[in-house]
């Protein structure tokens, strides 16, 4: 985007200003870049830093304009995004109030002032930017580089808090179509927030997949969202590893299935794996099972998919060889209801037309009753018995359960597969 600072606010180089005011200048910049030194009570002491800038700003206008002759070329907010950090809040917000053009200088992308302040933990205050200054985040210093994507790495990795990087997409959506990178394994936002170390949170992916639903579809060659959500549900548990087959990602499994059901049937460019393949292996979780029975529902047929030696075949395990006969049993019993239902439609609507209205009526009556009681009295009981037994493999297996389920899994481990 091309912007221009108006007149009023180009910056001034401080070898134009007097004596006087250059001395000013750099005691601001030292006075703040010496904080991090300070050990004694820091709410006084940035107090009164804070009343010492503010008064020789009001006093000095042109200060907030100034920017350092050195390499770095800094403004007096630069050096106060650079070293005073989350410390610095108010002051900051003067600054940037007094001369918000000078969020757009900076002697490279990885030196500007939201670039700083993402880089130093100062999270909170940039929704409150882009939502006074939107034309900041559209501006080419940060196209290259936006700071969300900076902010989405320290998010996942649990220093960002949730509430400052779901207002940054909320005030810059336009930010869930932006990649990090632009090499094939670059990713959207929507990727990056599964992949870090914490727990994404449910609703939060759930919002982002809404407004940018292609990003869903997008990811590493050969391997889905999907795909990866159940490889980290299925991940086995060790030191420095986060658990993170909870309900949190069990609910953006279910999101996925159900509303982007095409994803299900993708495989892997490497062993044709499907992300059913990805869960086979851990049945031994109440989660891991609800999950492993909705893509069964969602596509009977992955049972038949010829896959790679490094996740057992689907028809070997048998808690999905059980699982799989009930599905499919509930497939016909709902296609059986649809079909009768469609038919009795059919004969009711052949009845109106007919040359004999009166017995083929009579005929349509007998086939929709007959047609109503199977329903009720066969198919439905029928399909809830299954569904109930369904249902029931989600709960936590028994300890004979689990020995059985252990021991077969591990049987599986020394044969290689």
């Amino acid at each position: 985007m091309l912007y221009e600072t108006p007149e009023s606010f180009q910056p001034v180089p401080e070898t134009e200003l007097t004596e006087e005011l250059k001395m000013r200048f750099r005691l601001l910049c030292r006075e703040i870049s010496v904080l991090y030194k300070f050990s004694g009570d820091m709410a006084n002491f940035m107090g009164i830093l804070h009343q010492l800038i503010t008064e020789q700003i009001k006093a000095h206008p042109i200060l907030v304009r100034v920017i350092t002759t050195e390499a770095n070329t800094l403004s007096l907010l630069g050096v106060a995004c650079k070293h005073a950090g989350a410390h610095f809040q108010e002051t900051i917000r003067f600054l940037i109030d007094n001369n918000p053009h000078a969020l757009l200088w900076a002697p490279s992308v990885h030196e500007s002032p939201i670039h700083t302040l993402v880089s130093n933990g100062n999270f909170a205050i940039i929704p409150w930017i882009m939502e006074r200054y939107p034309w900041v985040s559209q501006h080419q210093l940060y196209g290259g580089k936006p700071p969300h994507i900076e902010m989405m790495k320290h998010y996942v990795c649990g220093r960002c808090d949730l509430e400052a990087i779901r207002k940054v997409y909320q005030l810059y959506p336009q930010g869930l179509r932006e990649r990090e990178g632009t090499g094939f394994t670059s990713r959207y936002p929507l990727l990056m927030s599964v992949e870090g170390y914490c727990e994404p949170d449910a609703d939060f992916f759930i919002w982002m997949a809404e407004q940018y639903p292609e990003a869903v579809y997008d990811g590493v060659p050969g391997f889905t969202i999907l795909h990866r959500l159940c490889s980290l549900m299925a991940q086995t548990e060790r030191r420095g590893v986060l658990n993170k087959c909870t309900p949190n990602m069990a609910k953006i499994c279910r999101f996925l299935i159900t509303k982007h059901s095409s994803l299900v049937r993708q495989t892997t460019n490497y062993g044709s794996y499907l992300p059913i393949h990805k869960l086979a292996h851990r049945c031994d979780r109440p989660l891991v099972r609800e999950m492993v029975i909705l893509l069964l529902r969602a596509y009977p047929e992955c049972v038949q998919v010829v896959a790679g030696d490094s996740h057992p075949a689907l028809a070997t395990v048998s808690f999905i060889r059980q699982m799989h006969s009930l599905v499919l049993e509930e497939v016909a019993i709902e296609e059986e209801i649809m079909t009768l239902e469609k038919n009795a439609r059919n004969m009711n609507t052949a009845a109106v037309f007919s040359t004999d209205p009166i017995r083929f009526g009579s005929l349509s009556e007998v086939f929709s009753a007959w047609a109503n009681q199977r329903i009720a009295d066969v198919l439905l009981p029928r399909r809830h018995q299954i569904q109930v037994q369904l249902e029931d493999n989600y709960r936590p297996l028994e300890k004979n359960d689990v020995d059985e389920l252990a021991a077969e899994l591990n049987d599986r481990e020394l044969l290689g597969h």
